[in-house]
């Protein structure tokens, strides 16, 4: 079946030539004979005709002296402007003529000049940045020219301050541009197609009321009980618990609440989690009826299988990105309702058991110290050996510990003491010579690196364009046995409307585990035979995939597995284990400090928190470059004089895989501090006065860092109405790390059953959204199916008169 849209281009270089054509070509397709001219409705409250000039004006720019339209539907477009405005142009000017068969146009509705002018307004903004345009820079024109059996639109399009040097579209960009027409075109044909499929010629009549008054009494709510059977069970309600916990901490508080804003490591969570409630059995039949849909659509401009099917497939990845926004309102409405209020009396409680306390937290640093004296003393060092050790450590991996405090450092059981010499002599010669050591392959300094969240945060601080400075590789481990693999998925049960989709999936699962594709052949074989499929039906199809997953990029994640399961009645755990190795890139991290660079005088050096200044740090390792912006230079050098001698602790620290209790404990009970309403002085002073009692020994800088960040936090939570706080088994966690016990929790926990409701709302909300949008389908396609059969009976009555 032919498309009924033809889409044409041409463009303009900005010469002196064509500069005078693109003026003659506005008056053309304003003012030809054909054109429907602009409602001359208030004309004569802006203009007076009472004077000559007046009336030139007015008959030279009143909207009914030509037919352009533009962007606003207020707007009042003057076409001397616009012929002014392009015979001076020094940019490319785009002509595009967006037609339609007479016929198609009235089935389409596409009669009116409004429903043209509706229709521009909705695309002309995806065609700017198909072309490379931002919109906020694109300026157009459009005249609708009302021509026997040829409706059509004459759009010119250019930019307000000239920057592209290229008017030409490639084959895919003009396919492109094609599309967004067709999208928007097609709606009308989309609605008649949802509608023919469930309705016969020979009864249109009676179905056709019956389905249009179902639709009708819909959407006015007459019809909005939800069915029992939709309902979550326990299980699926534990698993959307879990997940919107995880998607509340990982949402931002500050900028706009909207998928396309969202940080990419939050928009992956959002579509999985997406997928997997589309998946769900409450929601199969509706999506059946969608799919089918979308994939009868398809038909209407495709012919070629493969290209049907992955039109059919960027349907659905539009259908879950809309339901990942009605998740991410979800999860912020869950995030406002999972409030705790505190308990006064049992803050104050916490404050005197905290300043009455005499047992110090073990820092990092200490915890280094007394492995390292442990370590020295197993392997008989003497008094005059080990300070000799400690002197070169504490130069070159940077501790601040004294003399007196290592050697009064208790001794510990230690674990891998060869080892872990061996990684102490990587900043001890002494120590390297007496034993005649190896230093461990991997550099404990470590190479610098910045992982995806530190970038992300860094991107949307600084508003970067370039790509990432480092690359993921993943890797995979099969975690069972291939035979024991392949004889699980020889024996799923498929269901008939969702068997194609099942076998590509054990397609993707057999091509991650690197079974041969013959095995895989014999695996798809047999469990078709064993579900009375026969192979050779799909033979064809199954070919065409084997070969597609061959070529094609497709990972078998844990969604995968857990949506086979779903289907298929698999009892099989995830069988495969997925790590990823995050390593820097020299040449993209050079690309992104460039960029910075030209920032720079836009941004308030000084605004820049601690954190970022760190990760730019880390840049200019990674890239070893000079930077050519003296203020960043300098920026950098004055912030970062102690950074280096951190790093190469906090390398022994991760290779011990020590943990950080001081840090933790710190923030927890800053948190707590805070959210009784202590501001940042008061804070710092009660834990301050807790360090000294029991002599921690942890740097006032340190205390202080964590306490702006968890005020700096709490300021962002009361954006909503909440403060910062502690989950109950964190709380449990800081009272055992600073060897408190018998106190009651300083928090009333908010009802489980706020949030329960919010999450049951999203579950409703998604499938009446899915009922409504297949009735309102319905209901709009009835009308245009009805104005067709009208428009057919009329003509039969005109072609009975005129024989």
């Amino acid at each position: 079946m032919n498309s009924p849209l033809i889409v044409k281009m041409r463009f303009k270089t900005p010469t002196a030539t064509n500069q005078k054509l693109n003026r003659n070509y506005a008056t053309y397709i304003a003012t030809r004979p054909g054109t429907v001219m602009n409602n001359t409705k208030s004309v004569l409250d802006e203009f007076s005709p009472d004077t000559a000039a007046g009336h030139v004006k007015y008959a030279s720019e009143r909207p009914g002296s030509h037919g352009l339209f533009g962007k606003s539907q207020d707007e009042l477009i003057s076409l001397t402007t616009i012929q002014n405005e392009l015979s001076k142009h020094k940019g490319i000017v785009w002509q595009y003529i967006v037609s339609l068969r007479g016929d198609d146009a009235a089935n389409l509705g596409f009669e009116k000049k409004g429903d043209w002018e509706r229709f521009m307004r909705a695309t002309t903004d995806q065609v700017f940045k198909e072309m490379g345009i931002s919109s906020s820079n694109g300026k157009w024109v459009a005249a609708y020219h009302e021509e026997l059996g040829h409706p059509h639109v004459h759009l010119m399009m250019w930019e307000k301050n000239p920057q592209k040097e290229e008017g030409k579209l490639d084959r895919k960009e003009m396919r492109n541009v094609r599309n967004i027409f067709l999208k928007h075109i097609a709606k009308e044909e989309r609605q008649q197609l949802n509608i023919l499929k469930t309705i016969s010629r020979d009864n249109i009549g009676e179905v056709a009321k019956q389905l249009l008054d179902k639709s009708i009494l819909s959407l006015v709510g007459k019809e909005n009980e939800i069915p029992n059977e939709i309902k979550l069970d326990p299980k699926q309600l534990k698993t959307v618990y879990a997940e919107f916990n995880q998607l509340a901490e990982m949402i931002p508080t500050k900028g706009r609440l909207a998928y396309g804003y969202m940080p990419e490591e939050v928009k992956e969570e959002l579509n999985n989690f997406s997928k997997w409630m589309l998946d769900q059995p409450q929601f199969k039949s509706e999506m059946t009826n969608y799919l089918e849909a979308v994939q009868k659509l398809a038909k209407f401009h495709l012919k070629e299988a493969q290209k049907i099917e992955d039109s059919t497939n960027n349907a659905l990845k539009d259908l879950e990105k809309r339901l990942s926004n009605q998740v991410l309102k979800s999860v912020d409405l869950y995030r406002k309702s999972n409030r705790v209020e505190v308990k006064q009396k049992n803050v104050l409680e916490f404050e005197q058991a905290l300043l009455s306390s005499n047992t110090p937290i073990k820092s990092l640093e200490k915890q280094v110290i007394e492995i390292t004296k442990s370590l020295l003393l197993d392997k008989g060092l003497n008094k005059n050996e080990m300070v000799k050790v400690f002197e070169e450590l504490k130069e070159n991996a940077g501790m601040e510990i004294t003399l007196n405090e290592f050697l009064a450092a208790n001794k510990v059981d230690v674990t891998n003491v060869e080892s872990k010499v061996s990684d102490l002599a990587a900043y001890s010669p002494f120590l390297k010579a007496k034993f005649d050591l190896e230093i461990p392959s991997t550099d404990l300094s470590r190479q610098p690196s910045i992982s995806k969240i530190e970038w992300e945060m860094l991107k949307r601080f600084l508003d970067l364009k370039s790509d990432p400075p480092f690359e993921v590789n993943r890797k995979v481990e099969l975690l069972v046995e291939k035979k024991e693999l392949t004889h699980a998925l020889s024996n799923m049960i498929l269901s008939e409307h969702d068997m194609r989709n099942t076998v590509f999936k054990q397609l993707i699962i057999m091509k991650e585990a690197n079974i041969d594709p013959i095995k895989q052949l014999s695996v798809l074989r047999n469990c078709l035979e064993k579900n009375k499929i026969p192979f050779e039906s799909q033979s064809n199809w199954i070919d065409q995939q084997v070969s597609k997953v061959a070529t094609q990029k497709f990972m078998a994640g844990q969604n995968v597995w857990t949506k086979l399961e779903n289907e298929s009645g698999l009892n099989m755990k995830y069988p495969f284990s997925n790590t990823y190795e995050f390593s820097p890139n020299r040449e993209s991290a050079i690309k992104v400090l460039r960029e910075i660079e030209l920032k720079m005088d836009k941004i308030n050096l000084e605004s820049i928190p601690p954190t970022h200044i760190k990760l730019l740090q880390k840049l200019t390792e990674i890239s070893k470059v000079t930077l050519e912006n003296p203020d960043l230079k300098q920026l950098l050098e004055r912030k970062g004089q102690n950074n280096q001698a951190s790093i190469n602790l906090n390398a022994l620290n991760a290779k011990w895989e020590l943990k950080n209790t001081e840090r933790t404990t710190l923030n927890r009970a800053a948190t707590v501090l805070i959210s009784s309403g202590m501001n940042e002085q008061q804070a710092i002073a009660v834990l301050s006065k807790w360090n000294i009692n029991t002599q921690s020994r942890i740097p006032e800088k340190n205390i202080e860092a964590v306490v702006k960040a968890v005020n700096s936090r709490n300021v962002e939570m009361e954006r909503y109405g909440g403060n910062v706080s502690l989950s109950k088994q964190e709380y449990r966690y800081m009272l055992s790390d600073l060897k408190l016990s018998g106190l009651k929790d300083v928090y009333n926990y908010p009802k489980e059953s706020v949030q329960i409701s919010v999450i049951t709302d999203l579950w409703k909300g998604a499938f009446k959204g899915l009922r409504d949008e297949i009735n309102q389908s319905e209901y709009e396609a009835q009308r245009s199916l009805r104005r067709r059969l009208m428009k057919e009976k009329n003509n039969e009555r005109k072609n009975s008169r005129e024989r």
